[in-house]
């Protein structure tokens, strides 16, 4: 009887112990971001930036640009790519995001609008 109960009590330990790291694992990590972008100044501009952060498997969930205060607000998935990620990202198109300035030879092919 004494080794019944404690192989019961393991055992409910660890059933508790799987559940919790597979609530863990696969729990949502959406988080918001707001990225400055001087040069976000027409519909084009932001057609081929939101072009960029909707492509597939890249973590972006969505993107919404503000064309007045010349941002960008991002929602993406922490598990799948970081800040630094997407700010590299844009910058790599051309724009100067942030802190990072933008790929002078990308930032040649932007759209008019974008200057």
């Amino acid at each position: 009887m004494r080794n019944s109960a404690r192989y019961s009590i393991l055992l409910v330990v660890t059933a508790i112990c799987l559940c919790s790291c597979y609530r863990v694992r696969f729990r949502d990590d959406h988080r918001n971001v707001t990225f400055s972008i001087p040069e976000l100044g027409g519909p084009e501009c932001s057609k081929k930036l939101l072009h960029l952060l909707n492509q597939a498997n890249n973590g972006v969930l969505s993107a919404a640009p503000d064309l007045t205060h010349r941002t960008i607000a991002v929602m993406y998935d922490s598990r799948t790519t970081a800040v630094k990620n997407i700010e590299h990202a844009i910058a790599r198109i051309g724009f100067d995001v942030d802190d990072t300035k933008g790929n002078t030879e990308a930032k040649s092919k932007l759209p008019p609008d974008c200057h």
